[in-house]
């Protein structure tokens, strides 16, 4: 994979934690900044609305932000299709 978004990722040892470190400056369409919430928002909601979205993040239990620009995911089990 090829970053966008992300300047860097990685896996935790038991594969259930995947950490992204986020591009900083990027601002959405009508200039607020892009932000760790931003993705934990896109990615909770797509496993609760979309049908492909359902399934791509079935594993994903939670996404943490512990600032503004690092999204970790929490998985109950290793999903590598997700990078």
């Amino acid at each position: 994979p090829r970053p966008q978004l992300a300047t860097a990722w990685s896996v935790s040892a038991d594969g259930k934690r995947i950490s992204f470190t986020l591009r900083q400056g990027v601002k959405w369409h009508d200039g607020q900044p892009f932000t760790a919430q931003d993705v934990a928002f896109s990615i909770l909601l797509l496993k609760q609305v979309h049908p492909r979205g359902r399934l791509t993040f079935a594993n994903v239990v939670d996404v943490q932000t512990p600032d503004a620009h690092t999204a970790i995911l929490v998985l109950d089990a290793p999903a590598p299709f997700l990078l």
